[in-house]
């Protein structure tokens, strides 16, 4: 049976851009590398609101005439490098074998 558990928000302002809820994540798979735990993510990105930061949006400038698609894109590339982040640094700890995900938008870990 797992004891840690890391809680977060379920919103924070633009969920999770910015990397804001990343380093707590990485902080606390660290801590609890050497017991089992248990990390409910359920991003809300890509959920209306769009809030993607300026750079990201930029990246899909090609959408501008679609200022909904463009911000749609730029919050889904900014969640899949967060989700990326967050795998490596489970993989760089050597906890990948361990390590269960799920794809119809809850990442369990």
């Amino acid at each position: 049976m797992y004891k840690p558990t890391l809680r977060i928000p379920r919103r924070v302002h633009g969920g999770l851009k910015h990397g804001r809820i990343r380093p707590n994540f990485v902080n606390f798979i660290k801590k609890h590398q050497d017991t089992p735990f248990y990390i409910h993510l359920w991003p809300n990105d890509v959920h209306d609101p769009h809030e993607p930061d300026a750079t990201d949006r930029a990246r899909f400038s090609r959408f501008a005439n679609n200022p909904y698609k463009q911000d749609f894109y730029a919050v889904l590339y900014r969640l899949d490098q967060q989700i990326g982040r967050l795998l490596d640094s489970l993989e760089a700890l050597g906890l990948t074998k361990n390590s269960f995900g799920n794809t119809d938008g809850k990442i369990f870990i």
